[in-house]
């Protein structure tokens, strides 16, 4: 293991665990000691049929949502739904005021019909996933620990030939025209994600002396852990999510001895996502929704109000959409002398690739098409491909919210109309706090994001092998083949390993607006990696090996004819990917914080004696880091220079 980083992972918990003075005790992690834990894991999957036959379509789900070969085809429904190791609400509340004699067209065509009441829709919705709470406040015990550890751990490991395998960690994937020209309000494939939709839908005729409220009120928390340890003289605090091994790990074994010969192996069709999004083979090509959701390991707020009307007047209507999404979110507090906070993220976010190792034999083995997609987006052959839907959003390890506002009425007079979106995301945020004022404390507060097992980030090491069609995606997103290609939506978002708000206020007006008030107001916070520490006597706030890939090629594998992307960080889009495509706010977003907020107010008549406010208030915040105390250290880290394994001959 490298000495670098065996040093930093004892220093870090040595120093949080132990206290400063002692940490100097703490011995570096060796080799040996780390197999010890790495060999851990939820899912191991062995295939050693080499003598056998090849693996043929094989599935390896964990945590994950797979639809082949036709799944949900022209499927038409309310809410389609598929759901794993989630927590998922979906509301629809829907008041359509004297339906005249064509209900597919309100409103009611009745001049004589009249709306004048109260009325109020209202979704309140908490989605909570993977969330711990410890507080020793009202206890004896010095320790509080929130955690989930080893709960998304894959490896498999494969000697012989592959057709077909596809593996699967917290991702969703869906193949072969899967969900194609399905149709409902609201569809959603989720992975290990918390998400919260709520619609509020509203059709009158004539409104006139009426107060109506359309509110979504929606919290979405995913993966997040919150630690309070305030008594005893050194309370320790902990809250994170850990995986003591390599997240995904995949190793293709380069050939066996068959009859006294070895035989290279051989790789058609792999697909390797570990917290990520794909649809392949024309996957939702003309679907049509309200809502078109894919969320990997996320937390995401949906949420609609409409209200459509003939003349208003007199009348008070708002809408308002309050959003809070938090994903993998820890808060430690330890606030007492000598006190002791650790909040974190560690090898939450690492893929191991590896192909054909070991000593070369003369021969090749082949990949013709393998994906390796980690915290990343990827679709292919015309996956989305003229899809239809106000919100279609695809999200890998990410936190998000969506807010439509929409009022539509032929004229207004003598009203006050208010659209309102408040939207909070945060992604791989973690808080630390110990500091007290106390000038001799020896505490600690240590905040941060970290990849320390295996090779850390991404990781693909092909030595003896002949690639055909490749693709690493790590922390990106990539469009290929007609992917999104002539598809609609309001509001189109693409996401991974990102924090990101869209909020839409829209208001039409088709005739004249008179003595009015309309208010429209975006107020959006996007945080990601942001780490925060505060503490009398070291502060530590870091986010390390969070933004690394290596792709090793070695040089006896043949690349002369080879197609091989590899995105770090990045967006990608080939072959007429988004072509033609119409949104107002199409996103693609890679390890970023991103808000878009949209006030579109519309009128076709005249405006007199009326006030339009629109306001976008907007803060967004990306990998910044605050430390502090007597010592502090803040920032962004790469540790390490090279781990390429040299290949000399005969290796």
């Amino acid at each position: 293991m490298n000495s670098k980083r065996s040093l930093l992972l004892s220093a870090v918990f040595a120093i949080g665990t132990l206290g400063v003075a002692q940490a100097g005790e703490m011995q570096v992690i060796n080799e040996e000691e780390l197999d010890d834990v790495s060999a851990q894991g939820l899912q191991v999957i062995d295939n050693d049929n080499r003598h056998f036959a090849e693996i043929n379509g094989q599935n390896n789900n964990l945590d994950s949502v797979q639809l082949n070969d036709n799944a949900q085809m022209e499927a038409t429904a309310g809410g389609i739904i598929n759901s794993a190791k989630s927590s998922i609400n979906a509301a629809v509340n829907i008041l359509i005021d004297g339906p005249g004699e064509d209900d597919g067209d309100p409103p009611p065509s009745d001049p004589d019909k009249s709306f004048s009441h109260t009325f109020s829709q209202t979704n309140l919705q908490t989605a909570m996933n993977h969330v711990n709470t410890a507080n020793n406040a009202y206890a004896e015990e010095e320790i509080a620990i929130a955690f989930n550890l080893n709960k998304e751990t894959q490896t498999v490991n494969n000697n012989g030939d592959i057709v077909d395998q596809d593996n699967n960690n917290n991702s969703v994937q869906l193949n072969d025209n899967a969900q194609m020209e399905s149709s409902a309000l609201m569809l959603e494939n989720a992975a290990i994600s918390a998400a919260n939709s709520g619609m509020n839908v509203f059709v009158a005729n004539t409104v006139s002396g009426t107060e109506g409220y359309q509110t979504n009120v929606q919290v979405a928390k995913n993966m997040g852990n919150y630690a309070e340890a305030q008594t005893g003289e050194a309370p320790l605090a902990v809250a994170g999510n850990a995986e003591l091994g390599v997240t995904q790990d995949i190793n293709n074994v380069y050939g066996s001895e068959v009859d006294d010969e070895f035989v290279p192996n051989r790789i058609v069709d792999q697909d390797n996502n570990n917290n990520s999004a794909q649809l392949n083979d024309n996957a939702q090509r003309e679907a049509s929704g309200v809502l078109i959701s894919n969320l990997a390991n996320s937390a995401y707020n949906h949420a609609f109000n409409v209200m459509s009307m003939g003349d208003v007047s007199e009348s008070s209507l708002m809408q308002t959409n309050t959003q809070t999404a938090e994903s993998h979110l820890n808060i430690a507090k330890a606030e007492a002398a000598n006190g002791r906070a650790l909040a974190g993220n560690v090898n939450k976010q690492t893929q191991n690739v590896k192909n054909a190792e070991g000593v070369f034999e003369g021969e090749l083995l082949e990949i013709v098409d393998q994906d390796n997609n980690n915290n990343s987006v990827q679709l292919n052959d015309n996956a989305q491909r003229e899809a239809s839907g106000l919100d279609v959003t695809n999200s890998a390890v990410s936190a998000g919210n969506t807010g439509i506002n929409v009022m539509a009425a032929k004229s207004v007079s003598s009203s006050n109309m208010v659209q309102s979106n408040y939207q909070n995301a945060r992604n791989f945020d973690n808080e630390a706090q110990t500091y007290t004022g106390n000038v001799e404390s020896n505490d600690v507060a240590v905040a941060g994001n970290l990849e320390l097992a295996g090779e850390p980030g991404q990781y693909v090491h092909t030595v003896h092998a002949n690639i055909d069609d490749q693709n690493n995606n790590n922390n990106s997103v990539q469009l290929n083949g007609n992917a999104q290609m002539e598809f609609s939506a309001l509001s189109a978002i693409n996401m991974a390993q990102s924090a990101v708000n869209s909020g839409v206020n829209i208001i039409f007006v088709d005739g004249a607006v008179d003595g009015s008030a309309i208010a429209q107001t975006n107020n959006q916070y996007a945080s990601n990696h942001n780490n925060f520490a505060n503490a009398d006597a070291l502060a530590i706030a870091i986010n390390l090996n969070k933004q690394r890939q290596i792709i090793d090629n070695c040089f006896c594998s043949d690349l002369s004819d080879t197609d091989q992307d590899n995105n770090m960080n990045s967006v990608q889009l080939n072959d007429n990917a988004q072509r033609a495509a119409s949104g107002w706010t199409i996103v693609n977003a890679a390890t970023s914080a991103v808000n878009a907020g949209s006030n579109i107010a519309v009128v076709n008549g005249v405006v007199s004696n009326s006030v339009v406010t629109q306001t976008n208030v907007q803060t967004s915040v990306n990998f910044s880091n605050q430390a502090s105390g007597n010592t502090a250290i803040a920032g962004n880290a790469e540790v390490g220079t090279s781990f390429f394994v040299p290949i000399t001959p005969g290796f």
